[in-house]
């Protein structure tokens, strides 16, 4: 009994081991390429960690708001950017836990985003941007609207859900797969591989690059 004890402490400690020099490895590897340098960076700082944004252009503001995956970042409206800014200033944000934007250890809500964008734009913008958002960002957009009559000009949905995705609550599985990301070095070890760059370049190639479906309100 006590060498199955021993042996398994063995192999836990192993795998623990290996798991962090892993991810350690792919750290390192993704720091060292610096892709995603860029002088025009800036910083908000906001009350629950520092948002990283562009602003470029002139003329009447625009905001553009990446989708809620592990994988977005502003660097999803790159293309888009460089056109918009010949006409208007524009602002492209990563939204806190994406991108460059910092990444604390809290529960990520719509109504966080919410705080974020209604900030954002009274302290940084000044003035009700254009927002473009895509997928699910659409989400918190809409209801920052909602909870703040005129913060926004004119709101374009891009690729939006089905209304009745919005109305969820957290499931067990869910719940589950939460509570697996928190653990400490296995979670890592999950955050990183789904974050490869093979994977982010399949989802830029297979979703961002299709035409995608407008929709607008206002």
């Amino acid at each position: 009994m006590k060498n199955k004890i021993k042996n398994t402490i063995i192999f836990i400690s192993f795998v623990g081991i290996t798991l962090q020099l892993i991810n350690k490895t792919m750290e390192t590897v993704s720091l060292f390429s610096n892709r995603l340098s860029n002088n025009d960076n800036q910083y908000y700082e906001w009350r629950f960690g520092k948002i990283r944004f562009i602003k470029k252009g002139s003329g009447n503001p625009v905001l553009l708001i990446h989708d809620l995956s592990p994988l977005s970042s502003s660097y999803e409206w790159c293309r888009y950017a460089k056109k918009l800014e010949k006409q208007h200033t524009v602002y492209t944000i990563d939204l806190l836990g994406c991108g460059r934007s910092e990444k604390p250890y809290l529960t990520y809500t719509n109504y966080l985003y919410v705080q974020l964008i209604t900030d954002f734009v009274k302290e940084v913008i000044k003035d009700a941007p254009t927002v473009i958002a895509t997928g699910s960002s659409i989400s918190f957009v809409t209801l920052a609207e909602n909870m703040n009559n005129h913060l926004f000009h004119k709101i374009i949905a891009i690729n939006p859900p089905m209304p009745e995705k919005f109305n969820r609550t957290p499931s067990n599985s869910s719940t589950l797969k939460k509570a697996l990301l928190e653990v400490p070095i296995l979670g890592t070890f999950i955050y990183n591989v789904k974050t490869h760059e093979k994977n982010i370049q399949k989802l830029f190639y297979t979703e961002y690059f299709n035409k995608p479906q407008l929709a607008s309100s206002k």
